[in-house]
């Protein structure tokens, strides 16, 4: 079996930690099924979670990349950079300014004030970066209109709930799973865990989908599994359950 897990208010409680009896229990069956993180964060806001449980595989940035335990990147298919400046242009001429590029070793912007507020942020200016990026974020209302730019080149567009964030990439997580299993050759079957808008994908393709009681509204929408809240170890109890 392949138990693939989203991070963030999924294996993740709410103050940002794997809680003790799901860690425990990850470990205790890590030597008998291949325990993959697959999540839109990039591997250098993941390195914290490593340090308190590794696991076989990672599948970062909404799909774009593929890691293994020894952090040896497998796979990669980034935004290239003619067309994320493109996209990054048509939001900044629609007064979206609040914008985030990420490429691997961090965010950057050029907007000194959302740097000020955000210290995770770096500068860069982002008329002349030279590098592909995984992702392209940006905090605005403007929901149709990421939409609109996504779809004119190709990309991926997620917003999420009750916020005003708003991801493009090139990729999404049902990419990553799947790109996983043909990397890998993999024929087990894969149980997967999500809780918002962009692990929709990665559940449908999953054999066995199951989200968690804090999920978003429009998750329940589906024929999903469903278990405890990420407070509640919904991870371990659903495994346990399950006997897996």
């Amino acid at each position: 079996m392949i138990i693939m897990l989203d991070l963030d208010d999924t294996l993740l409680n709410k103050e940002g930690k794997i809680d003790e009896i799901t860690l425990n229990y990850l470990n205790e069956i890590k030597n008998k099924h291949l325990i993959v993180f697959n999540t839109a964060r990039a591997l250098s806001n993941t390195l914290n979670i490593l340090e308190i449980f590794k696991p076989h595989y990672l599948i970062l940035n909404a799909g774009s990349t593929i890691y293994d335990s020894n952090l040896k990147l497998i796979y990669e298919d980034p935004i290239k950079n003619e067309i994320a400046k493109k996209v990054i242009k048509e939001l900044k001429a629609n007064n979206v300014f609040n914008i985030e590029i990420e490429y691997g070793d961090g965010f950057k912007s050029d907007n000194l004030e959302f740097i000020k507020n955000h210290n995770y942020i770096k500068y860069e200016n982002l008329e002349t970066f030279s590098q592909d990026v995984y992702k392209i974020v940006y905090h605005d209302t403007k929901k149709l209109l990421g939409q609109k730019i996504a779809l004119k080149y190709n990309l991926d567009f997620t917003n999420y709930i009750n916020s005003n964030i708003n991801k493009i990439s090139k990729h999404d997580k049902g990419h990553g799973l799947l790109k996983f299993k043909e990397i890998l050759n993999i024929k087990d079957k894969i149980i997967a865990f999500g809780d918002d808008l962009g692990d929709i994908s990665m559940l449908k393709e999953a054999d066995i989908p199951v989200i968690m009681a804090n999920s978003q509204p429009e998750l329940f929408k589906y024929n999903f599994n469903q278990t405890k809240s990420n407070n509640e170890n919904g991870i371990y109890y659903y495994l346990k359950k399950e006997g897996i």
